[in-house]
């Protein structure tokens, strides 16, 4: 009698010791297992949150076969009067474990879906990537065609290329969801100012490709360069402003922007004419020297 009780008592121990170890991994478990289904659905994360479900799955069949282990013991106290209330009570305290694989497998199966998904995503913004930077280059070629020709090497067929290679590129950077170009992202605002730089270049290429010639001034222009003619100086304090004032020499250009003919192959480039420098008032020789020889009045004493 006394060796059976001692039986029970230690079924009941074991039992109570393989509860206790269940118990403590699922709550030990928990900050992962709450992990698995919050996150962001970047690349990286979701490969992170797919290896943790997959470490959770594997422990969770470790712990299935310990239950199925404590439930041989639970059996054997089933018809035990004073153990076998308790031993059902642990035994349900961990039914968990059953359905918790089957929800850890089905994250499991999301998680491997949004990894894919994430990993479109992260092909789709390289390709954009490169369209953009590819578009940038030949905005870059088109400029430096417009803006500093050398008609010996920007052929008529050099700019025929540039214009048939654009408008794909176009179509396709304005084929690319806000998903992927990221609405209001620096990205997105350098692919509009490039649509609008190109555009700004189409005609003078049109007319490169037509075979135009620019002119000599237009040349000498684009040797200045476009920030070549000097900033005005601040005008000066008119003359005679107060009395006795002395008139101040002013060294003022103005730039005044006349565009080419438009029928020209630079219609859009703007050329800036300095008008000389307004010369300073010289004094009359003759007036001077009546004012050298001039006696000074002087004040008399006494």
């Amino acid at each position: 009698m006394v060796a059976s009780r001692r039986r029970a008592l230690m079924l009941l121990q074991r039992l109570r010791h393989g509860g206790e170890a269940v118990l403590e991994w699922h709550s030990a478990s928990q900050p992962a297992l709450e992990d698995v289904t919050e996150g962001d659905p970047v690349e990286s994360e979701v490969l992170r949150r797919l290896e943790s479900v997959r470490r959770l799955i594997e422990e969770a069949h470790t712990m299935t076969e310990t239950v199925w282990r404590l439930e041989e013991i639970a059996k054997k106290l089933q018809g035990d009067v004073e153990f076998a209330d308790e031993a059902k009570e642990i035994m349900d305290s961990l039914s968990f474990v059953v359905t918790l694989i089957s929800e850890l497998q089905a994250s499991q199966r999301c998680l491997e879906q949004m990894l894919e998904t994430a990993r479109s995503y992260t092909a789709r913004r390289r390709e954009y990537t490169r369209t953009l930077l590819t578009f940038s280059g030949l905005v870059e070629q088109a400029a430096e065609m417009v803006l500093y020709r050398i008609p010996a090497d920007d052929t008529a067929e050099s700019a025929t290329g540039l214009l048939e290679a654009a408008p794909p590129l176009v179509e396709e950077l304005s084929s690319f969801p806000p998903e992927v170009t990221i609405a209001g992202s620096a990205d997105e605002k350098r692919q509009a100012a490039l649509i609008e730089e190109w555009e700004g270049h189409v005609p003078a290429l049109r007319s490169i490709a037509s075979g135009e010639q620019p002119t000599e001034e237009e040349l000498e222009a684009m040797e200045k360069g476009p920030a070549s003619a000097p900033a005005p100086e601040p005008e000066a304090e008119a003359a005679g402003e107060s009395a006795g004032s002395t008139a101040l020499v002013t060294h003022e250009v103005e730039v005044e922007v006349q565009p080419a003919s438009p029928s020209g192959p630079f219609a859009f480039f703007a050329r800036a004419f300095s008008r000389p420098a307004a010369k300073s008032a010289s004094p009359d020789p003759a007036s001077a020297a009546d004012s050298s020889n001039r006696p000074r009045a002087q004040s008399m004493s006494g």
